[in-house]
């Protein structure tokens, strides 16, 4: 296990505000063989709605049967779905050959029709785990084509259950299927979850995001990894990746969640030193000449990466210096952690710029976007993938200039929740890029898929 951080910038304003970013490399740790891993509990809940009916529920039901046979003697799995209402169609039971035979055949025999009731389908799967072992990785897969209009509707209250499944060590991913779904909720769902969320919306995509799934469940190295970033009196955090924070006083708490072996993950945040007239201790008056300026001149922040189990624990220190706005002017950002902020400034850009588009505020769109690109530009420096980064964000708002059709927007969705997080797991094909000789791993590029095997809806 490696863990690598990166400041872009170490000189701050003495007597100003100061923005500077962060990025840190987690990767996690191996298995030292196959018989070391965990034993796994998965329960899939499958949307059986009404407008699942025809090709997009038999490749689910396909998808989930396959991928049983990935389970061995000592997981477990159970099988619920929701429409009007949730069923629990295979109740928990281990993986033997005989019981998934079974539930080959209850799962096939399950048709569609009624309204989607995704609550009670969460409600089922989660009361699938009472009673199980505490030292097991413990995953809900919620597959679904639309949105929820019966039950529990309320974005919180969904929340408030995956949640509620967290605490009990109960990671939910959620794979959105067709055009039809609302992105944002089931984005935020993995996210309360500390999951992951997929968009299918080709037919080979289903296998694939289930595969992924059931394979990373089997390969969790280090269970519920988090990382904890120390905030000084006058410092601000935000983070700009893509998981759940809480703040703490003293410091922020970033919720990772399982990691697999061989797995890489990013994350980048924005410190923001408010300087000696926005600090507290300015408020409380005025203080000795040169007291203020002594006060910055060693900040630091102090980052700890750790887990449920003890695999993981490193703690690392950044410490920056204070100094005149000639020493700020004059410092050389580090090229990879600018470049790789910047990306998760475009993605986020872009991530509004969705918005504003499905609300026809198509003008607004471009302009999000535009403005990121000319924040890059100007921070580049002479940095080429910067430039280059800044020159893709201008084609694409002139893409998000005009109406997009809802298939594109939800493509677009995906890719920016998969550049916020950048994850990189061995033997799952990402759309990635070769990045410049002068950085040391490829990062992923914003793209879009041709319109080939595209899962349509009735």
């Amino acid at each position: 296990m490696m863990t690598k951080i990166i400041a872009d910038r170490r000189i701050i304003r003495a007597n100003a505000k100061s923005v500077r970013h962060i990025l840190l490399d987690i990767d996690a740790p191996s298995l030292a063989e196959e018989e070391a891993r965990r034993p796994v509990n998965f329960v899939v809940a499958l949307d059986t709605s009404g407008s699942m009916e025809g090709n997009k529920l038999s490749l689910a039901k396909e998808a989930v049967v396959g991928a049983l046979e990935r389970l061995g003697s000592r997981d477990g799995f159970a099988f619920v779905n929701f429409a009007r209402d949730g069923h629990t169609v295979v109740p928990y039971t281990r993986a033997s050959p005989a019981a998934i035979d079974l539930a080959k055949v209850a799962i096939a025999e399950v048709w569609s029709g009624g309204m989607t009731n995704l609550g009670e389908g969460l409600l089922h799967a989660f009361h699938e785990f009472k009673n199980l072992d505490g030292d097991a990785v413990n995953r809900c897969l919620i597959l679904t084509d639309g949105e929820t209009n019966r039950g529990l509707t309320d974005l919180a209250d969904l929340q408030a259950l995956v949640k509620a499944g967290q605490r009990r060590n109960i990671t939910t991913s959620t794979i959105g299927m067709g055009n039809d779904y609302d992105d944002e909720v089931l984005r935020k769902l993995a996210l309360a979850g500390k999951g992951n969320f997929y968009r299918a919306g080709y037919h080979d995509e289903i296998h694939k995001h289930v595969e992924r799934e059931f394979g990373a469940a089997l390969r969790v190295s280090a269970r519920d990894v988090s990382v904890r970033i120390s905030v000084e009196p006058g410092t601000a955090i935000r983070l700009l990746s893509d998981y759940p924070v809480i703040e703490h006083p003293g410091f922020v708490e970033v919720f990772i969640g399982d990691l697999v072996a061989g797995q890489s993950i990013e994350l980048a945040a924005e410190v923001e030193f408010l300087g000696p007239q926005d600090s507290s201790e300015a408020v409380a008056g005025p203080k000795a000449p040169g007291e203020a300026v002594a006060s910055l001149q060693a900040p630091c922040l102090q980052v700890k990466v750790q887990d449920r189990d003890g695999v993981m624990s490193s703690e690392h220190e950044i410490i920056y210096q204070a100094g005149s706005d000639a020493e700020v002017a004059a410092q050389v950002p580090d090229r990879e952690a600018a470049f790789r902020v910047s990306e998760m400034f475009g993605a986020l850009a872009t991530r509004e710029a969705v918005l504003y588009n499905r609300w026809s505020r198509h003008v607004e769109a471009q302009d999000i976007i535009m403005a990121a690109a000319h924040a890059i530009r100007e921070r580049a420096a002479g940095n080429s993938p910067m430039l280059a980064l800044a020159e893709q964000l201008e084609r694409r708002a002139l893409e998000f200039r005009k109406p997009m059709p809802e298939p594109a927007r939800k493509d677009w969705s995906s890719v920016v929740s998969l550049s916020l997080r950048c994850v990189v797991v061995p033997n799952v094909k990402n759309p990635r890029y070769a990045a410049p000789k002068d950085f040391k791993r490829p990062h992923l590029r914003l793209v879009q898929e041709k319109d080939k095997g595209r899962i349509s809806d009735p």
